[in-house]
């Protein structure tokens, strides 16, 4: 696939949500990407991981992405933020949860939704669902707990082997196969894209990438620099959050960081301007 260099029509095409680090604003994505807001997701600086802001969700708020073909997974792919968690929602199917993505409608096929799924009332457990009626897909062996950041990843490899990760140790893995394409499903942060599943609590860092990041127990894949603009799995490093190196307890090495957006940079994907301000976040300037 061609990629026009610096172009946001190809950043969407390569990248579905490069960044949404909810700094700035709940209704545009760093790559461009417009969204919806329902109900009253705000900014809040009570939370973040970054230190600054991060997306407030009070149980009846959500954000829609207006184009969701870039949305679309039909390979290897991402799924990854930081989420703090304050209360399990009651849904309209009788559980109660925390969602962080999803491209679920009512009384229809599901082509994805990564749920917190209610163990008891201090406890979840990641979940990746695949079809509206049915079992998630694959679930966590450990447990998330409400009212602490823990990073969650989503990956899918380009032997279609999906795999779940919190705080970068991997949790489960199951291949699938199923092809993860619809214009018609919309893209949805903090709820159920039917609004049946809602939230409450933050949500930092939300991330989409069409490629692989992780493999294993805070591993990157193995091929090496990244080739986003290959659509081809990718490389990049996570830490261990206790060894965090950015200032910021975030769980990222603030090297590894830059080199990824250098990487970016050098493919054309961002801007010089857009890796000097990630640059001067992650060494604190």
């Amino acid at each position: 696939m061609a990629v026009k260099t610096g172009s946001a029509e190809a950043l969407n095409d390569v990248v579905a949500s490069l960044v949404m680090d909810f700094n700035g604003s709940v209704t545009h994505s760093e790559a461009g990407s417009e969204w919806t807001p329902y109900g009253a997701p705000v900014l809040s600086s009570a939370q973040s991981v970054s230190g600054e802001k991060s997306l407030y969700l009070d149980g009846e708020s959500y954000l829609q992405a207006k184009d969701t073909r870039p949305f679309d997974l039909p390979g290897p792919f991402t799924l990854e933020a930081w989420i703090f968690p304050q209360q399990f929602v009651t849904d309209h199917y009788g559980g109660a949860t925390f969602t962080v993505f999803s491209r679920w409608l009512h009384g229809v096929r599901t082509l994805y939704l990564v749920n917190i799924d209610r163990i008891d009332d201090n406890t979840g457990k990641l979940t990746f669902y695949t079809d509206f009626a049915g079992r998630a897909a694959i679930e966590s062996k450990s447990s998330i707990t409400l009212n602490q950041w823990t990073h969650i990843a989503v990956t899918r490899d380009s032997e279609k082997v999906v795999r779940l990760f919190i705080n970068g140790k991997m949790e489960a893995e199951k291949r699938i196969t199923q092809n993860f394409t619809s214009t018609d499903y919309p893209m949805t942060i903090g709820a159920s894209s039917n609004a049946m599943r809602k939230s409450i609590g933050y949500i930092d860092e939300w991330h989409v990438y069409k490629s692989c990041l992780y493999t294993g127990d805070f591993k990157p894949s193995s091929t090496g620099r990244p080739e986003i603009s290959q659509g081809g799995e990718s490389s990049r490093s996570f830490v261990n959050p206790a060894e965090g190196l950015c200032g910021c307890h975030c769980g990222f090495s603030a090297a590894d960081e830059i080199r990824k957006f250098k990487g970016l940079l050098d493919d054309g994907i961002i801007t010089q301007s857009e890796f000097d301000a990630q640059k001067k976040k992650l060494l604190g300037l």
